[in-house]
């Protein structure tokens, strides 16, 4: 090959994957992971052979920077097939995961956030994108989600934002919320309460399927803390 052509190439893949490849070796865990620089941020994703090295077991967190950017994508089948991994903890930083990034990891039982505005808004990218899926309970801040409260300011819930989250036994939804997307409380079986403070702007919630709504599941509507009969 041409030094010519090799620097085209070279050009090409960069292009296609919008930045450079990198890695880099987290010294108290031993994992290297595989990671892109575009423009301001970084994202995470599947290299071809492994997007993390050795597959990783147990409990992770995700970095919140690579290559002194922000994560804020976890590309497509970044965590596919890690049937050993316990636990995940995504950082605020992340603003979306593609699908299949945590197919087949049957091991979740736990996923951990520190801001739930911030979890609501992420864009999942399919049902296997949520690590929700597999892992039911959802913690905040170290405390596990039961009674789930929307935070005010909140406009949107997104897409399998809280899919397959059995954990949830009731869901507050404030007023500020207009939408709720797809499948955002598929299979929230244990839900048996959504609350509400304002009637009028629960009629006008765009809701985008039947399972986007948590009324789906828990049957009973509580208006200012009184069950709507």
């Amino acid at each position: 090959m041409t030094k010519k052509l090799m620097m085209m190439v070279v050009a090409a893949l960069a292009a296609a994957f919008g930045a450079w490849a990198e890695t880099w070796t987290d010294p108290d865990t031993g994992y290297t992971w595989t990671y892109s620089i575009n423009g301001d941020t970084a994202e995470i994703y599947n290299s071809g052979s492994a997007a993390i090295s050795p597959k990783p077991t147990g409990a992770v967190t995700i970095p919140s920077t690579l290559g002194g950017k922000p994560v804020t994508s976890i590309g497509g089948s970044v965590f596919s097939g890690c049937s050993g991994l316990t636990g995940v903890t995504i950082p605020d930083s992340v603003t979306s995961i593609e699908d299949w990034a945590f197919y087949g990891c049957s091991g979740l039982t736990n996923v951990h956030i520190s801001d739930l505005a911030k979890w609501c808004g992420i864009s999942f990218d399919g049902s296997y994108a949520n690590p929700l899926y597999y892992a039911h309970n959802l913690y905040l801040n170290g405390e596990k989600v039961a009674d789930l409260v929307i935070p005010d300011g909140v406009t949107s819930i997104g897409n399998s934002a809280f899919y397959n989250c059995s954990g949830l036994t009731s869901v507050t939804i404030p007023d500020s919320v207009t939408s709720i997307g797809v499948r955002a409380f598929y299979n929230c079986s244990g839900l048996t309460s959504v609350h509400i403070t304002d009637l009028a702007k629960w009629c006008v919630i765009s809701f985008y399927e039947s399972s986007a709504n948590p009324l789906y599941y828990a049957h009973n509507l509580y208006l200012n803390g009184e069950k709507v009969a």
